[in-house]
């Protein structure tokens, strides 16, 4: 029997060793995977910080845009109100040029009708004057 002790006592050391190395082993990799833990956690953190930060300047951006547009609106309106004012103005300086033209003619046309009077009188106004006078 004590060959068959001696056997078992060699393959119980054998076996806390490996026990003992299993234990090493295991507590190697717990530290490991603490670590990566750790290092996950941390990574996660600061990946939501980007998050944050770039929702953050999205929204100054989306901000930012919608005052350009708002202010192109404004800009937009009033420039449309110029040109309408404008064109209001356009059109009372036709019209007031449209009517001095139009008294510049008849003076022009009463003119020449007085013109051609005098010149038919003085032209024929021997004719007349022994046709009506005598």
């Amino acid at each position: 029997m004590s060959l068959e002790l001696e056997i078992c006592e060699k393959r119980i050391d054998r076996l806390e060793d490996a026990i003992e190395k299993l234990t090493n082993i295991s507590a190697d990799l717990n530290k490991m995977l603490a670590v990566q833990d750790q290092r996950l956690f941390q990574q996660e953190k600061e990946m939501s910080v980007m998050h944050k930060i770039i929702e953050e300047r999205r929204k100054e951006w989306e901000e930012r845009i919608d005052s350009v547009y708002n202010t192109m609106r404004d800009e937009d309106h009033k420039v449309i109100q110029k040109i309408e004012e404008l064109r209001r103005e356009q059109r009372t300086q036709h019209a007031e040029l449209f009517k001095k033209v139009n008294d510049m003619q008849k003076i022009i046309w009463m003119y020449m009708g007085g013109f051609s009077v005098v010149v038919f009188l003085l032209t024929n106004g021997s004719k007349l004057f022994s046709l009506f006078g005598g």
